[in-house]
Parts: C-alpha cells; structure tokens; sequence
C-alpha cells in the first residue's frame, strides 16, 4: 500500500503540473519553464510551447511543495529554494543560504515546505547582479502565515555561485493565506508583489523598484471573509488579470470560491469580476492561466476545472475539463 500511495503521489503531481502549469510566462517560479521535482529520487520538469520533458538529475536541495527558481537569460539556472535554504547554480545551499522562514513549521519540515505558492524570486531592478526572493512560512497555533519575508542575493559574489547578503527581512506582519505572486510593472522596470490575507477578504500589495521593497497598502474589494484560507494566486501572462482562490470546510464538504478581477499594471489597480462558487467534495491546490490569457484552470483533488475569463459571464463557462481516476482512495489525498 506505502509504494501504491508513493506512485499516486508522482501520478498525481505530472498530472497537476502538466495541465495547470501552461504557460510558462506565468511559473511562480522565474524566468524560465523549469519545475524542480522531488526530495528523495530527483527530477526536472522542462516546458516548451508544445510539450514538456521530465529528467532525472542529482542535486542537493529538496522540494516537497514550495519551490522558486530562476534563469539567466540563456535559460541557466541561477538559483532556487524549498523554503528552508537557497541554492545555488550547482543545487546545494548558496554562501549564507541557510535558516530561511525562522520558526517551529519551518523546522519540522526540513526537506522543504509543504505550501503551495510560498516562494518567488524576482530580478532587482535596475541592478543585474541582485535577485531577491519573496517567501512565507506558517503558524502552527493560528494556522495563517504571520509574515511576508524578502531575503537579496548577489550572484556576482562566492565566484560567481552567489551569496545571501540581507536575509529574513520582514516586508509585512500580519494574518497571510497561502501564496505570493508577482507581475512586472508597465513601467517595465518594477515589480506588484501581491499577498491575500488569511480570511480571503483583502488583498495587500507591494511595489519592488531599485530603492527596495515598499508596501503600497490593502485593496478592500468587499469581498467576503470566510473562517478558512485564501491563496494561490495569479496573474495572466498579460499582467491584466487576476485570481486567487479561497473556502471553507462545512461538515464533509468544502465551499470553494475562485476570485476573478481586472488589474491595472499602471496604478496597481483592482476590480472585481466575478466570484465562482466551485464547490467540492475535497479540496486542491492548483490555480493557472492558460498562455493567451485568456482560461482560467484551478484544481481539486478529485477535479480540474475550467473558465472562459473573456466570456461576458465567467461563472456560466466553469466546466470540468478533467477527472481523477487514478486511485479509488484519491479522495483522502490533496493536490498540490
């Protein structure tokens, strides 16, 4: 049974990968079409516009869920992280790259973070040799991410493998779903960094230019709070739409909610489209635009489903554009 459950789980993850990882433009990731696979026997996942390949590689750093990696401009990899440390081009930890996200949750899972969205590593403005990685961990008592942590690299120094030279600075404390995204400025220099608070009913922002990280503040869009989580969220490849989802348990069943807006890239603007109501019978991880923009595709563990966000009515185009049926016990498991 240990070793059905093991392939389920690699199953499970090509399957998610595969089909909600689309479009490149949109990996958490970076710059690059790269998805690092594995914290026992290792693997890398590369996407093309048509396909994909998944090699086998040796490499120190683990992942379990949260990963972040980026490329220089010929496609190398620069450097990437679990959560617990960073690593450099070789795939072991980078100069000072160590005790990233401080605290018991961070400590018990020293393989990597078991948290969706956790992670994403952006360019420094103006500054070619800076890259500064945005990250989270959770709290065990209050169940929330208590802080939004940046820590700055310099891949100039250590000849040339990098190293970590400001680390753990708090951006923002608070009460944090799950997730951290990103889109580039229509200046074409800056960064929106974007967060959602524990309860799914704010959005905090951030504004990354070359004088550093600058909290821009909340987006209240009236939406409603819920006693559960909110996360993984988006933006399409054209930076003009938004999503991020959020539910709650009730008895067996979970009411899921994906959130869908207009952004503006020149004013860090919001505004609300719609608001599905998905709900399942289990719950997922897994929320991506397609390439041109233009569908939405979010998962549970038993589902994926789908949405036309050029529709003039979004909520009437969700269909569910694939099903689970690998395992009859899948139900018990969760999709990341």
């Amino acid at each position: 049974m240990t070793e059905l459950i093991k392939k389920y789980k690699i199953v499970r993850h090509f399957l998610c990968l595969t089909i909600l990882l689309l479009s490149k433009e949109c990996l958490p990731q970076g710059y690059n079409s790269t998805f690092f696979l594995g914290y026992n026997a290792k693997a890398r996942m590369s996407f093309t516009d048509t396909s994909y390949s998944i090699i086998p590689e040796t490499r120190t750093i683990p992942f379990m869920d949260t990963q972040a990696n980026i490329s220089d401009e010929n496609g190398n990899i620069l450097m990437s992280s679990n959560g617990i440390f960073i690593a450099d081009a070789t795939g072991d930890t980078m100069l000072n790259g160590e005790g990233l996200n401080p605290g018991q949750f961070a400590d018990d899972f020293p393989a990597g973070l078991p948290m969706p969205y956790a992670n994403i590593i952006l360019p420094m403005p103006d500054d070619s040799n800076k890259y500064i990685l945005f990250h989270q961990t959770l709290d065990y008592t209050t169940g929330d991410s208590p802080n939004i942590f940046y820590t700055i690299t310099d891949v100039s120094l250590n000849g040339g493998l990098g190293e970590i030279i400001s680390k753990n600075n708090i951006a923002l404390s608070g009460s944090f779903g799950a997730g951290i995204t990103a889109c580039r400025h229509a200046n074409g220099r800056d960064w929106w960094i974007i967060a959602i608070s524990w309860d799914g009913s704010l959005i905090h922002e951030f504004l990354l230019t070359p004088n550093g990280v600058n909290y821009i503040g909340i987006k209240n869009l009236q939406l409603q709070a819920y006693a559960g989580w909110a996360g993984q969220p988006v933006f399409s490849p054209d930076g003009e739409k938004f999503a991020f989802r959020n539910g709650y348990i009730q008895g067996m069943y979970w009411n899921l909610y994906i959130n869908i807006m207009n952004f503006d890239r020149c004013t860090g603007d919001f505004i609300l489209d719609t608001v599905i109501n998905y709900s399942d019978s289990t719950i997922g991880f897994g929320t991506m635009f397609s390439s041109d923009s233009r569908y939405l595709y979010f998962s549970t563990s038993e589902h994926i489903y789908q949405v036309d966000t050029d529709a003039p009515n979004i909520g009437a185009t969700l269909q569910t554009v694939a099903t689970n049926d690998v395992f009859p016990f899948s139900t018990a498991c969760v999709l990341y």
